[in-house]
């Protein structure tokens, strides 16, 4: 249920981005890539973004889904991407898995670009929002004025078999047994533990506390001056 919840919050919010004028999904990459600068084999195109059962959304457009653009789920209408982060818990924090690039995030917060994050909480028809910029995130954790365990990069590995050797796998081993090629693919994710963030620097926040969503994150000339 809470899987569900946070997939139609997502998918909601990418609809609106895309309503006021925005983008979503995969197609937005020129925009990122405009915006950060981040150099390609840090932060490189995905290859999927959309649902593969064919479901669309409100708009008629295939749902978001997967990868998207990597690190961002939409752009909007000034140009700034934008991670949607929906979460099934009550207190909109329980979404920690940002993106697999994370050399990206660490990168673009180096090199002072805003990577705005939008967590979000509630129904899709009556949502709430709370923005931060996770490079602000990441310098703070940088510094040691959020604990080491509040950002951490978690190395999974995904295994699946097949009937011909995959082409994306970075290990596939046929397996004399069964026929089938043996695939595994390694994982990273990089993770940030928002409610920690919340609980010790609630200042890094934009918003002092959830409010009702628009399809709105800070353009560059609005940005906050932090010490």
């Amino acid at each position: 249920m809470a899987k569900h919840v946070k997939n139609a919050l997502e998918i909601e919010a990418s609809c609106a981005f895309r309503d006021a004028g925005g983008q979503g999904g995969s197609d937005g990459y020129s925009a990122i890539r405009r915006w950060t600068g981040c150099p390609v084999d840090l932060l490189p195109p995905c290859e999927d973004g959309v649902a593969k059962n064919g479901d669309l959304d409100r708009r008629g457009e295939p749902e978001a889904r997967g990868k998207g653009m990597g690190l961002y789920d939409a752009v909007t209408c000034d140009g700034v991407p934008v991670a949607i982060k929906g979460s099934g818990s009550g207190n909109g924090y329980g979404n920690t898995d940002v993106t697999m690039y994370h050399e990206a995030v660490i990168w673009c917060a180096e090199a002072g670009i805003p990577q705005w994050v939008m967590l979000l909480r509630g129904e899709a028809d009556c949502m709430e929002m709370r923005r931060i910029n996770l490079s602000d995130v990441v310098l703070a954790w940088q510094v040691g004025t959020l604990p080491e365990d509040t950002i951490v990069v978690r190395s999974d590995k995904r295994a699946w078999t097949s009937a011909k050797a995959s082409k994306i796998a970075q290990r596939s081993v046929r397996n004399p047994e069964t026929g089938r090629w043996e695939n595994e693919t390694d994982y990273p994710r990089l993770r940030v533990l928002w409610s920690k963030v919340a609980s010790l620097r609630g200042d890094l926040f934009w918003d002092g506390d959830f409010v009702p969503f628009k399809a709105e994150v800070p353009i560059p000339w609005g940005l906050r001056k932090r010490k």
